[in-house]
């Protein structure tokens, strides 16, 4: 007779002389590669999901995949990404921005901030 263990390991049931044998479960699959976008956000806006769309209420965002340090992105994020992420956020909002960078972990949760290469102060949608 087979059953399940408890813990991480499953029973093989399968042999054909009636014996079982322990297996270990299959491996977690691989996580996404920490990588960063270029985002203007609102001042009421939260960082959000990597995974997220790229526009939304309150930001607009491109990535850089597999650019994941501040130093990286502020490098990576040109001001045509930037006119254009404004161009799309402020299509939808007249509330005034800011440009960012955002480094983001395999899981897509945000992990560092800072400032996008062309200054922190506030923007305004024409």
């Amino acid at each position: 007779m087979c059953q399940r263990l408890d813990g991480p390991q499953y029973v093989n049931c399968d042999s054909s002389d009636g014996a079982f044998s322990v297996i270990a479960p299959p491996p977690p699959a691989p996580a996404v590669t920490p990588t960063g976008i270029c985002q203007v956000r609102n001042i009421y806006g939260s960082v959000v999901s990597f995974f997220s769309p790229d526009l939304g209420t309150k930001y607009a965002k491109i990535a850089k995949p597999g650019v994941n340090t501040i130093a990286g992105l502020q490098s990576a994020c040109s001001q045509a990404d930037y006119t254009q992420l404004a161009q799309a956020y402020c299509a939808q909002n007249n509330v005034k921005f800011q440009e960012e960078v955002v480094v983001y972990d395999g899981s897509g949760h945000w992990q560092q901030t800072g400032g996008g290469p062309f200054g922190s102060d506030y923007r305004y949608c024409p």
